[in-house]
């Protein structure tokens, strides 16, 4: 199960880039913390974007407002009824 070619052709891509790049070598510990701040990152998202925390209340009461669909006219209380 899984891709074992495609595993190994990505691991010495990364040693290249690693050697190449020795500021931004990718080592398991930087493995480690990217999977953990993808995984932050990824709890503040709706619907694949990322909410500002601080605006995120405002955002969700916009969302609302708009869920309610637009209503041009209040057919339930117009006058011909």
């Amino acid at each position: 199960m899984g891709d074992f070619d495609g595993l190994q052709e990505i691991k010495k891509d990364m040693r290249e880039f690693s050697k190449k790049h020795r500021e931004a070598k990718i080592t398991p510990e930087t493995i480690d913390r990217s999977m953990k701040q993808h995984a932050k990152t990824s709890l503040e998202m709706y619907n694949g974007i990322r909410l500002n925390p601080q605006m995120r209340e405002t955002l969700k009461a916009s969302r609302n407002d708009w869920d309610q669909g637009l209503q041009v006219f209040d057919y339930k209380n117009h006058p011909c009824r």
